[in-house]
């Protein structure tokens, strides 16, 4: 059973592709537009602790800042880890069970707002024990933006990604070739994409 909540579940290809990047600028701009939006990091590893034993990860981070600190750092991420790995695989290191279930409650919020929500690593990499990031997008019934480094060999990636998301009966809102590192593939990719899929296409490129 799907939660009945409108918003965006951001995921990519593969991690390192710019997720946080892009969707920590985009839950800025609705931010300041007035829109009445919240965002969630449910889990996150690698992430540091001070003296007093209080965590941050840093992607949630960026989406607190661009939520003006209004929306409480342990609200947008409610699991934290410190080793680098997978999140079930960090959380292993700590003796804790992470559950797409838990992850799905962490991500509830009043229904009247939009909910934004980025997993980690690749749509299909684990995010909890019993799961991946597909199985938490497919719970809370969001639309999807997949997110891709703009570079040669990304419409492969790009269009497995996107079966999978459609083969499990979500929508794709919008796909984000994101312009980290450019090469000669960048100038076709988008007219490529444009030209062969439904879903609208966008270039981000880094200030």
């Amino acid at each position: 059973m799907t939660m009945e909540q409108q918003g965006i579940f951001i995921t990519g290809t593969d991690t390192d592709v710019g997720k946080t990047y892009v969707g920590s600028r985009w839950v800025q701009h609705l931010w300041e537009s007035g829109h009445k939006i919240t965002a969630r990091k449910p889990a996150e590893s690698g992430c540091t602790q001070d003296a007093q034993g209080q965590r941050a990860g840093q992607d949630a981070l960026a989406y607190y800042h661009a939520c003006q600190g209004k929306i409480p750092l342990t609200t947008i991420n409610a699991f934290r880890y410190l080793a680098s790995l997978a999140p079930p695989a960090a959380a292993d290191l700590e003796g804790q069970q992470l559950t797409i279930a838990g992850l799905a409650d962490a991500c509830r919020c009043e229904p009247t707002e939009y909910l934004i929500v980025e997993g980690a690593g690749g749509w299909r990499s684990p995010l909890a024990h019993d799961g991946s990031n597909a199985d938490l997008a497919e719970l809370l019934g969001l639309k999807v933006m997949l997110v891709a480094t703009d570079r040669l060999g990304c419409l492969n990636h790009i269009l497995l990604t996107l079966e999978s998301v459609e083969k499990r009966g979500l929508e794709v809102a919008l796909v984000v070739l994101n312009r980290m590192h450019p090469d000669q593939s960048s100038a076709s990719n988008l007219s490529w994409l444009q030209e062969h899929l439904s879903s609208p296409v966008v270039v981000y490129e880094k200030a």
